[in-house]
């Protein structure tokens, strides 16, 4: 496997979205996205719709960032969200 290269424009670049700049981040751009307007009350098929995937994969999604934040339910998922202003972050 070779080596991955990033020019020197974007090497200096941290990801704001990245777990060592936020602990509360361990989430993929579509985790974050999917937790995100599950807080804001949207259905699985809603998600779907708006972000163009199946709901099998906006099921996966959610089910990969409970496990990541160690939420047992989707309750908690939007209380996790609003209380640790993950609301606010853009993908």
């Amino acid at each position: 496997m070779g080596s991955t290269y990033i020019s020197e424009t974007f090497s200096g670049i941290q990801n704001p979205l990245s777990h060592d700049n936020n602990p509360h981040l361990p989430l993929s751009l579509c985790e974050l996205e999917v937790v995100r307007l599950i807080s804001q009350n949207y259905s699985g098929r809603d998600i779907a719709k708006v972000l163009n995937r199946s709901e099998k994969t906006i099921s996966r999604h959610k089910r990969a960032a409970m496990q990541k934040l160690g939420v047992r339910y989707v309750s908690d998922l939007a209380s996790y969200v609003q209380n640790n202003g993950l609301g606010n972050v853009q993908p």
